[in-house]
């Protein structure tokens, strides 16, 4: 009877108890990051893996032991077929790097490869799995301590500023760039805005207000750029996409969100291409970083990936897997053109079957879509959630399961 009672309790709410794992161990390693415990955040990042493999092995499990197994829907094989289908070819990608180098692989050379592994997995568990409200209270209390966190660290002067290139200096709060600190401020005020429509009670609107200001006033002095672009594209496209709805004009924004990393490289190329010298270039590391720096790393990095046939097919894991600041371009320059185009049709397929439940104007569910828009769109001027540590995989699937729980409404009710 005991064990009958456990095995129902873990079938219901597996998916909520793991994700609650996995946000609070990524809120650790972000916190240990913080305090420059780099071993320990590493520790805990790596623990994050575990849990979703333990989440895969017991869904299969789950699924095994139905007696009458529920027919998988088309979009779930679909959703099966291409997440399969990234992973076989990301696999091929980085053997054939290792055998044409001749190097053996180690667990800190396939970090990156076991980051993008992971992000597939958690978005194939979340996409399918069933969610308990209860973890957006998690989420809330760990986004006000990090906002508190780092008042305390800005307002004791513990914080710094980096100084990467010369005239340039932005708000690191003690981690390893301003664009890593914009990136998890943004997401932590994007968590406390999101909890204000969830209460009822004046004065908790107002308290998480106050934090949720604390990081945008943080966020600007990081002089972070990608989190506010991102923000604004995310934001527009959301209302757009809405609006589209209202007037009953169904038009799929999946592929052309999914693609707007590149699409923006392209762009960036076609306007200020023309412009480019060394006089630009070394202005750019030695005054300051104007509009185009990211451009030299995205130009380099397009020559070094179409140098041969093998680089433009499978990439070269090996010697090309560092930071090109564009998800894409880190994609194609790591894995290839086969396993780019497997990625992004699985992520189009799913943002595509997210749409799917904002058919009406929910404020959950247009904030949802938003955040989760707005984690992709990171991928203009970063490579997360391709290759960052600390959990920004896991963030991508708070996103996710904003939509799926009107978080809100439950709230109230």
């Amino acid at each position: 009877m005991v064990k009958n009672k456990i095995f129902q309790i873990i079938k219901n709410e597996i998916d909520s108890i793991i994700l609650i794992a996995i946000f609070s161990l990524s809120f650790l390693s972000i916190l240990t990051l913080h305090f420059k415990l780099d071993t320990v955040s590493s520790v805990f990042f790596k623990m994050i893996f575990g849990f979703i493999g333990l989440w895969l092995v017991i869904k299969l499990i789950l699924f095994l032991k139905q007696k009458s197994k529920e027919k998988l829907t088309f979009d779930c094989k679909m959703f099966l077929a291409l997440s399969g289908l990234s992973i076989l070819f990301l696999m091929i990608s980085v053997l054939v790097s290792y055998i044409a180098n001749k190097t053996n692989p180690t667990f800190n050379s396939l970090s990156y490869f076991v980051v993008l592994i992971f992000s597939i997995l958690t978005l194939l568990l979340v996409m399918y799995g069933k969610f308990n409200h209860i973890i957006f209270n998690v989420l809330i209390v760990e986004s006000v301590l990090l906002s508190l966190i780092f008042l305390i660290t800005f307002a004791t002067g513990y914080s710094r500023e980096w100084s990467g290139v010369k005239s340039f200096s932005g708000l690191t709060l003690n981690f390893s760039n301003p664009n890593l600190a914009g990136i998890i401020l943004s997401t932590s005020a994007i968590i406390i805005i999101y909890s204000i429509f969830a209460f009822k009670n004046k004065v908790l609107k107002y308290s998480l207000l106050v934090f949720a200001g604390i990081d945008v006033v943080l966020l600007i002095f990081t002089s972070a750029r990608t989190p506010l672009l991102a923000c604004g594209c995310a934001a527009v496209i959301t209302v757009i996409y809405f609006l589209l709805r209202k007037y009953n004009l169904n038009l799929p924004i999946s592929i052309a969100v999914v693609l707007a990393p590149i699409i923006f490289v392209g762009l960036y190329l076609l306007i200020f291409n023309g412009n480019l010298n060394s006089s630009i270039s070394s202005g750019a590391i030695s005054e300051g970083k104007d509009a185009t720096s990211r451009l030299f790393i995205w130009v380099e990095r397009l020559k070094q990936y179409s140098a041969t046939p093998r680089t433009i097919l499978l990439g070269d894991y090996l010697k090309l897997q560092s930071n090109s600041h564009n998800s894409i371009l880190t994609l194609l320059s790591s894995y290839g053109l086969f396993s780019t185009l497997f990625y992004l049709l699985l992520m189009a397929f799913g943002l595509n079957n997210l749409t799917k439940e904002t058919t009406s104007f929910n404020i959950s569910k247009f904030y949802g879509l938003f955040f989760v828009l707005f984690v992709i769109l990171l991928g203009i001027g970063e490579s997360t959630p391709i290759i960052t540590s600390n959990g920004m995989f896991a963030i991508f699937a708070i996103s996710i399961v904003m939509i799926k729980i009107p978080q809100a409404q439950q709230i109230n009710e």
